[in-house]
């Protein structure tokens, strides 16, 4: 058995993960990627030093992430993902009837990588699924489309990362509300931690849209809750009823989100 250090999610402390299986370690155009095995995260993936998923809990992040708007949505047709390497998402959004699904990363290798490696990727060959290997924020600046959906599943908010701080700014919320139908969801990332104090870092969505949640999920590999924001200007995800979320979901193989984690993810943040 080998083993890593490597910084965690977070800048204040590092953890020790042992490695019985190491698929891939190298560096792309962009980062560092790790994709390794051991007998309690199983397969996992680390970016920069930073754990990304694991196999044993990564269901819970990429459920949580994506269905919530799938479902409170009446009847989303495109949706928008920028980021999420992995492709778990997408995995999920092909179970819907939705008609077109653009999926941009700017590093297609790691894609790829995760691809090849990750037992939870998107391995599928869906024709709705459009990928585009660049700039998220340069894709949202140049397509004229207009989707039900957008997801941010990106690098996290921090004081540290200027392109994070690019990505969650007012003045992408503002494109992004410009590429969104008027009953449009956004959701994304939404917390930082800056002078050692969590914060919510989406506020600035209350200028952009009228409806504006948070909610969040315990991941266990990552030793902490995850925090995202839901945003629309038609669509409270509060309102829901439990009939409609079991209704959207019956057919569905899902390990977490259900109506009753609906309820408790949106009431625990506050």
């Amino acid at each position: 058995m080998t083993s890593l250090y490597f910084l965690s999610r977070y800048r204040d402390f590092y953890e020790y993960i042992p490695i019985e299986e190491l698929y891939y370690y190298g560096k792309t155009k962009y980062q560092e990627v790790i994709i390794a095995k051991n007998s309690v995260f199983g397969t996992f993936l680390v970016l920069d030093g930073k754990l990304q998923s694991a196999e044993v809990d990564e269901y819970k992040y990429h459920e949580a992430i994506t269905l919530p708007a799938l479902v409170v949505h009446d009847d989303p047709r495109k949706v928008l993902v920028i980021g999420n390497g992995e492709g778990s998402m997408i995995k999920y959004l092909t179970k819907f009837s939705l008609e077109r699904i653009d999926w941009v990363d700017i590093d297609e290798e790691v894609v790829l990588l995760c691809k090849k490696y990750l037992p939870y990727s998107y391995k599928g060959e869906d024709s709705r699924v459009k990928f585009f290997a660049m700039d998220g924020l340069e894709y949202i600046k140049k397509t004229n489309e207009k989707y039900d959906i957008i997801y941010f599943d990106l690098t996290d908010p921090s004081e540290e990362n200027p392109l994070s701080n690019v990505l969650y700014s007012i003045d992408t919320a503002a494109i992004i509300r410009e590429r969104l139908d008027d009953d449009g969801i956004f959701v994304s990332l939404a917390y930082e931690k800056v002078n050692n104090k969590w914060r919510k870092s989406a506020e600035y969505l209350k200028n952009i849209f009228s409806i504006v949640r948070y909610y969040g999920v315990w991941i266990p590999s990552f030793g902490s809750y995850v925090i995202f924001v839901f945003a629309s200007n038609k669509y409270d995800p509060l309102e829901i009823s439990k009939e409609k979320i079991e209704n959207k979901i019956r057919e569905l193989e899902l390990k977490y989100y259900n109506s009753l984690n609906h309820k408790l993810m949106f009431s625990l943040i506050f």
